[in-house]
């Protein structure tokens, strides 16, 4: 896996707690921005369903710290779409990603992305992620695996 700098998969079409495995076991002091539009839904214990965000008040960053609270196991998300990406310490926001070149020249070293429920995208420059979100992967069975390279061009979709 040493020339792969990405990861992705299909995760189940379905109510889960996808979002604690993938990013449960990552200790890193870290803070986590999120992108500008995220769309989850959650369901409270009477059944009813409705969009939240995993920020509080909608803020654009929170730490790792924080970040454990919100995402705890057995909390139950239906994640539509959500970005997340990780930098080592608290310093401006930077532009969306949308390319390779964009990911390898920001100082985030990793970005967590769930499209359409099912897509997962994980692309990050510490190579021990990949290999724990990996691990995940192989775990919980998850399916079409695809490793992502280093191509500048290659256009994300986060």
């Amino acid at each position: 896996m040493m020339d792969h700098i990405g990861l992705i998969f299909k995760i189940p079409n379905q109510w889960n707690d996808v979002l604690y495995r993938i990013t449960g076991n990552l200790q890193y002091p870290s803070v986590w921005s999120r992108s500008d539009h995220d769309e989850i839904l959650t369901q409270d214990y009477n059944g009813n369903i409705e969009p939240k965000s995993l920020f509080p008040e909608n803020r654009k960053a929170i730490d790792n710290y924080q970040m454990k609270k919100y995402i705890q196991p057995n909390m139950v998300y239906y994640p539509i779409f959500v970005s997340f990406s990780v930098y080592f310490s608290k310093q401006k926001f930077y532009p969306t990603i949308t390319t390779m070149h964009d990911f390898l020249s920001s100082p985030y070293h990793t970005v967590i992305s769930t499209i359409d429920v099912t897509d997962v995208t994980v692309v990050s420059k510490e190579q021990a992620i990949l290999e724990k979100i990996e691990a995940v992967y192989n775990k919980l069975e998850f399916r079409n695996l695809h490793y992502l390279d280093r191509d500048k061009n290659k256009v994300l979709e986060f």
